[in-house]
């Protein structure tokens, strides 16, 4: 009866160590990206400076390297050049505060029609 439980704790153990905890393979997907949208103030190849309700913020922007700047723009891979001031962005920060690690861009955002004037 011994042999058997210990038999059975190896198994679990194993197919754990194989399969991985919910917690490991949670760690290893994307995070989701942030859904508060704000604007491009300016951007340069070193930095971003994005404008919303609650002022303004420059974050550093790492060019190459291990830790890198991930860029997207419409979804698609890209780099701070292809962003311009008013475009919709989401910034997401590392462990380090002001290190922009995720920059996600779309389109400006579309004007309002303007009202004709009645007479």
């Amino acid at each position: 009866m011994k042999n058997h439980t210990l038999s059975i704790l190896g198994s679990v153990l194993l197919a754990t160590m194989f399969v991985g905890t919910p917690a490991a393979i949670a760690a290893t997907k994307e995070p989701p990206r942030p859904k508060n949208r704000v604007l491009i103030e300016s951007v340069s190849d070193s930095s971003i400076t994005i404008k919303s309700l609650n002022g303004t913020k420059t974050y550093t922007v790492v060019p190459d390297g291990v830790n890198k700047t991930k860029v997207t723009l419409r979804g698609a891979d890209s780099t701070t050049s292809a962003l311009q001031k008013g475009m919709r962005v989401s910034v997401t920060e590392g462990m380090t505060l002001g290190i922009a690690t995720r920059i996600d861009a779309d389109d400006p955002p579309k004007e309002k029609p303007k009202a004709a004037k009645v007479k």
